[in-house]
């Protein structure tokens, strides 16, 4: 049996790069130098598009450094909600933006780019000219990746760093004196924790992984050619979460586990999708699940069960996003739709259906050919039920 290089390669790069952000700049635990907890470093930042300049943090006050890219969709769409918050909490917290890895991007285009925002962006933006910010609180806080916030409390510490997608959550708290500032510390180090073993995990199992694609597409250099080994991906796998227990749900492990499982034994498959799915980490996974299921072989002799199971991983899957235009929710509807159907669930297909047709219709350039596709299928749901 044959297993598909690419295949798992493509699924492993979707999961790390989730939800759109720049992770080819993430580094690892040994090289953080900026951490939670820590003083923060100065703003040494020449050039300030709005707001008044200023490079170190007043005490007592509260502040949140916004770090984007014009080049960053999902920084341009977190704006919008960042500066709600700013307006509500005006006077609690300064928000601060600094455009980043933008060295040969001109200033005029980010400072276009800033005043077609108008009040979608209603805070203080500067610009990281000289890489001082991305080398002092990027590079140094051990992932690069954007978009990304770091909020600095009255004691001029670094009190959080995460995604804009949790800030609103985190920074209430901050402001009423509700941060645990050492247990955000500890999880942000688990979590690093966590990425080194999977590193480690992912390294060690493309011993195991067949080279055939790569062999015929490369046939001038005389590579070797390496069979995949399933078992021994299994047995690896199972080995390594006994010294490892919280790696058990982790996506690269859920996505080398369920696909090897979907070639050599459905029934174990299911069942094992069936317990990631109501694990801690069902949100995590719940990408892993779909597709596998989507990219299996013959989709058509899976179970209906199985379909079920992934239909219900898709419900997850799509309701997670954190910048839902920037998605193709009506192809995922659709999909979602096409499952609930095989998975003998008629209600929650037509319910698909229908939200693929209205997110659909939300796009102001959506496709007339599409959704006349998408309304005929619809229809004949609706008829087949009646049937």
């Amino acid at each position: 049996m044959q297993l598909k290089f690419n295949y798992l390669s493509t699924i492993i790069l979707f999961i790390m790069l989730w939800f759109i952000s720049v992770n080819s700049r993430a580094q690892n635990m040994d090289s953080v130098t900026l951490n939670i907890g820590d003083p923060a470093p100065p703003l040494q930042v020449s050039t300030w598009l709005k707001g008044t300049p200023f490079q170190t943090f007043e005490t007592g006050k509260l502040y949140a450094i916004e770090f984007w890219a014009t080049w960053c969709k999902p920084c341009i769409a977190a704006m919008p909600k960042l500066t709600a918050f700013a307006r509500k909490h005006r006077g609690d917290i300064e928000i601060v933006s600094i455009a980043v890895y933008e060295a040969k991007t001109p200033i005029e285009k980010i400072k276009k780019i800033v005043d077609s925002m108008g009040n979608r962006m209603d805070y203080s933006v500067a610009v990281d000219e000289d890489a001082q910010i991305e080398n002092k609180w990027l590079k140094a806080c051990g992932d690069g990746s954007i978009p990304k916030i770091m909020v600095v409390n009255g004691r001029g510490a670094i009190a959080w760093i995460g995604d804009p997608q949790y800030f609103e959550q985190v920074a209430t708290k901050i402001i009423h004196q509700q941060w645990n500032i050492h247990q955000a510390l500890y999880e942000r180090n688990i979590s690093f924790h966590i990425k080194r073993l999977t590193d480690s995990l992912y390294h060690e199992l493309r011993n195991f992984m067949g080279n055939e694609d790569i062999v015929n597409e490369n046939k001038d250099l005389n590579i070797p050619l390496r069979k995949e080994q399933p078992d021994s991906i299994l047995a690896y796998i199972n080995h390594f979460i006994e010294k490892e227990p919280q790696l058990k749900y982790e996506p690269l492990v859920v996505d080398y586990t369920l696909y090897v499982l979907l070639q050599t034994n459905v029934p174990a498959a299911l069942e094992y999708g069936k317990k990631a799915l109501q694990s801690a980490n069902a949100a995590a996974i719940a990408s892993s699940i779909v597709y596998n299921i989507k990219n299996y072989k013959t989709p058509k002799k899976l179970p209906t069960a199985m379909y079920a199971l992934g239909a219900e991983a898709y419900q997850l899957y799509v309701h997670q996003f954190p910048y839902p235009e920037l998605a193709s929710l009506p192809k995922y509807y659709e999909e979602m739709a096409e499952w609930y159907w095989r998975a003998k669930n008629k209600t929650k297909s037509i319910a698909s259906a229908e939200k693929a047709i209205t997110s659909l219709k939300e796009h102001p350039d959506f496709s007339p050919a599409v959704l006349h596709t998408y309304e005929s299928k619809l229809e004949w749901y609706q008829k087949a039920v009646v049937q």
